[in-house]
């Protein structure tokens, strides 16, 4: 069972109260069978629900020995951390202190000590109660509480997505989940066994008046899903059951054996990759074709073989990039390298035809999935390797130009405060890592590329720009005008301080075509585009607000925008 199917169980009405289903309800044969049909996917690790109570501890495997399910049977156990007491000694009369573990006194000597996976805590008492998870398997695991998602979460080897591991709701009823295999693998390394503690009570409301003696005892085994449980029902003068409880534990072991998990462990268990092939320059061999990328099938410059070499470039089509453009929150785009979260790094370079072109041994570091991706975007050599990049790679010379995005987030990030009497005032606010990471250069001809590239910029300059910052130093300089906008009132500061009119043509047209463009964009979506290549045209926007934010972090660093106490 899933998540979700878990949570609608929980969820399902109470029958009508003297009906046939209700009879049946109250056989409890559903909740014995949700115990087992629950422990293959998401299996429960606590509920509280209004008749349903699961709590889950791990003990270690070689206490369950001789008749262990009378000791288990007589759990008796309250949900509490860590605690602490104290004790007089009896001798010399003087008072001990003592840590006390979550897992005590709980009538079984097999739980007691044992491991508990959540607890349960709350800042004013019944008030804002909350689940913590285990910090020892939070660790293990390698898994992160991402709110939004109500779960802790791993990122995926190969994909960079987030995988929920532990997931919980406290909606009607508070349910916490985690994912089989992860559980098994925890067990595997801790040498434990998950049991899981059940009291599932159900009743007719409003005509329930307490257990008797008289009330039907049985006791449930079922030694194949090592699930045993108390069941008592109360009858009333018709024969007619009125309230049941089912008390008990279900053993959850690893489904696989020892063997099959240390060859996991290990990486023996480890699928074969797959590799594609793609058309690449064979310079070995001086030819274009198909190459594989897989490492076994290429070649290097220290061992003799006819293979061809790991460096082979293979050209794609620029729009490859739009997939990791469009996702900011799981990839990061710098200057030649695409990082994806936790799981790969790529680097890649741009030839001459705007091609993106990648080398054989850097395509097969990629998952395969990812690779298929690349392939579908292959083309022949428009051009060959750019000349800087020969330089750099082939021949190990410092040939790298600067790069007018990577300097102007550069400067963004370390952009200076002026000083106000005394104070330091942001007149452009710090933009977030978040959205440096969007600001990438155009790739393709997609007008909703360049625009969306035209927002980006405009974000971080045009409404990074501090009015009210920027007011307070007009004012001192007494070309105040509230009608006016950020850029024309940063305009009036630095023609008052009486710079030249280079100083001011420097920053500011930049900033006035960048504005103009995002207010076309939004008024005018999909036909504000100039008629040009739209790949240089963001790139000499990019070059002139580089230079703009360039020279005004200069003059802001010389004090020039400085309020004097």
């Amino acid at each position: 069972m899933n998540f979700a199917q878990i949570s609608q169980y929980l969820k399902e009405a109470e029958p009508q109260a003297n009906s046939p289903e209700f009879q049946k309800w109250l056989e409890l044969t559903d909740a014995l069978a949700f115990l087992v049909q629950s422990s293959d996917e998401q299996v429960p690790i606590y509920i509280t629900a209004k008749h349903f109570f699961l709590y889950t501890v791990l003990v270690p495997k070689n206490k369950l020995k001789g008749n262990y399910v009378n000791n288990l049977l007589h759990w008796n156990i309250s949900i509490t951390g860590y605690g602490y007491g104290y004790g007089f000694d009896p001798i010399t009369k003087q008072a001990e202190k003592f840590l006390s573990p979550p897992i005590d006194q709980t009538g079984s000597s097999i739980l007691d000590g044992g491991e508990a996976l959540v607890f349960h805590r709350s800042l004013y008492h019944n008030n804002n109660t909350y689940l913590e998870l285990n910090q020892r398997l939070t660790h293990v695991l390698d898994i992160h509480r991402v709110n939004q998602r109500s779960a802790y979460c791993k990122v995926d080897d190969e994909t960079g997505d987030l995988v929920n591991v532990v997931s919980y709701t406290d909606e009607e009823s508070t349910i916490c989940t985690i994912d089989r295999k992860s559980l098994d693998f925890y067990m595997f390394l801790t040498d434990t066994v998950l049991v899981q503690l059940f009291d599932v009570t159900r009743w007719q409301s409003g005509s329930f008046s307490g257990w008797h003696d008289a009330d039907i005892k049985s006791t449930y085994k079922d030694k194949k899903n090592h699930l045993y449980a108390q069941r008592v029902q109360n009858m009333d003068e018709n024969g007619l059951k009125k309230a049941a409880y089912l008390r008990g534990f279900h053993l959850i072991r690893p489904k696989q054996s020892e063997k099959q998990m240390l060859a996991e462990l290990t990486g023996q268990k480890e699928k074969k990759k797959k590799y594609v092939s793609v058309i690449a320059i064979d310079f070995k061999h001086g030819k274009t074709c198909k190459c594989s990328c897989d490492p076994l099938k290429l070649g290097n410059y220290f061992v003799e073989s006819d293979l061809p070499y790991g460096t082979s470039p293979a050209f794609f089509r620029p729009e490859v990039l739009l997939r990791y453009k469009h996702d900011t929150d799981k990839y990061e785009i710098g200057s030649g390298s695409i990082t994806c979260r936790g799981a790969w790094w790529l680097r890649y370079n741009t030839n001459d035809a705007g091609q993106i072109q990648l080398y054989l041994k850097d395509l097969s570091s990629l998952p395969y999935p990812e690779q298929l991706y690349w392939q579908s975007f292959n083309e022949k050599p428009k051009a060959g390797v750019a000349e800087v990049v020969i330089k750099r790679d082939f021949y190990g010379e410092w040939a790298s130009s600067p790069d007018p995005l990577e300097e102007l987030k550069h400067t963004l990030k370390d952009f200076p405060s002026a000083n106000y009497r005394g104070e330091k005032v942001a007149i452009l606010r710090h933009p977030t890592e978040k959205q440096l990471a969007k600001l990438t250069y155009v790739v393709t001809d997609s007008i909703n590329e360049w625009e969306d590239q035209i927002l980006a910029l405009a974000k971080v300059l045009g409404d990074g720009l501090s009015k009210t910052e920027l007011r307070k130093i007009a004012r001192y300089l007494k070309c105040d005008d509230p009608q006016l906008g950020s850029i024309k009132l940063l305009r009036n500061c630095l023609e008052a301080k009486g710079l030249s009119a280079a100083d001011v043509e420097t920053i500011i047209p930049a900033l006035q075509s960048l504005f103009l463009l995002r207010s076309t964009i939004v008024a005018h979506e999909g036909k504000s585009a100039p008629d040009e290549d739209l790949k240089m045209h963001h790139k000499k926007l990019v070059i002139d607000c580089e230079k703009a934010m360039r020279h005004l972090a200069e003059l802001i660093r010389a004090g020039t925008l400085d309020v004097p106490s």
